[in-house]
């Protein structure tokens, strides 16, 4: 991915948002707390809910850039090859 499309793609925060969404189910979703895959998803928060226990996971948790920050910044601090196959490095 070069730095134009990688531009295109991610030119606003909800188009970062969107990508980590998908990425993210992708993968799999697994409550820190009791380790359950059963989760329904808040859109309107950002976050996902563990069906048996309520304990939600947020979007950026797992990433190294976890604090407080923007999620575009998050895509920025991703490598470009790993934004293109979905994979972690």
């Amino acid at each position: 991915m070069n730095t134009l499309r990688f531009m295109d793609d991610f030119s606003t925060e909800e188009a970062c948002k969107n990508h980590f969404r998908i990425q993210r189910e992708q993968e799999g979703i697994n409550c820190k707390k009791i380790g359950d895959t059963y989760h329904h998803c808040l859109k309107s928060a950002g976050e996902w809910q563990c069906r048996n226990c309520d304990f939600r996971t947020t979007l950026k948790i797992g990433h190294v850039s976890q604090r407080r920050m923007n999620v575009s910044v998050m895509a920025e601090s991703t490598p470009l090859e790993d934004i293109e196959t979905g994979k972690k490095s």
